[in-house]
């Protein structure tokens, strides 16, 4: 199993099926913030253009130590040469992937005890808890209560990070109920200058932390 990777300042790039929302070299500029982990997340895009999108992504993020997740698709993740893959719980079985990609950072998505309990039997190297707050990036999510989140990340004996409507306003709350990191998406990619930001939600979130 994987265990070079660092959760706690986790950023999500959004593809349309045009393209990346923003240009990945600025993306990968965040990385000169504190951004520790990548994840390329294209719901809909067509597998070569994902499997394109994430080789530049890991050619360039490679030479920075930064590991680059893509959601979804284990296969075009695999193919790129990124270093892992995260699951909902719509996606393939989490066992699946780990028994036919043994070295993978796989993360997987959790709502309640019983996903968390299936996720650690699954050999998950992470799990993301949300949505924490609300967020435009999925409207129809129902928000995870704080006192949910603590006893997740209590009960969790592997990476926990929290998503959903992450900023630098509610970063550190994310810590002070135990998660190990934030994933951020608007958060991050709506500041001008995205490597400021990035170390701005990093010493946000870190200010939390007991």
């Amino acid at each position: 199993m994987h265990d070079g990777f660092d959760p706690t300042l986790y950023a999500i790039l959004d593809l349309t099926p045009d393209g990346p929302m923003i240009g990945i070299d600025r993306a990968c500029h965040a990385v000169t913030g504190g951004v520790t982990l990548f994840q390329l997340r294209g719901k809909g895009v067509p597998a070569r253009r994902l499997w394109t999108l994430a080789r530049e992504m890991v050619r360039q993020l490679s030479p920075l130590g930064v590991p680059l997740i893509v959601n979804d698709r284990a296969d075009v993740a695999r193919a790129a040469g990124a270093q892992g893959v995260h699951l909902g719980q719509s996606d393939l079985p989490a066992v699946l992937v780990r028994r036919a990609w043994p070295e993978a950072i796989i993360g997987v998505s959790i709502h309640n005890m019983s996903d968390l309990e299936a996720a650690r039997i699954a050999g998950a190297s992470y799990v993301a808890s949300g949505s924490l707050f609300a967020t435009g990036t999925k409207p129809d999510a129902t928000p995870l209560t704080g006192e949910m989140l603590r006893s997740l990340a209590a009960a969790a004996d592997r990476p926990l990070v929290a998503i959903g409507g992450i900023t630098l306003e509610n970063a550190a709350i994310a810590a002070e109920l135990g998660a190990d990191g934030i994933a951020v998406i608007s958060g991050l990619w709506s500041a001008p200058d995205v490597a400021l930001r990035a170390g701005a939600l990093r010493a946000a979130f870190e200010s939390g932390r007991g």
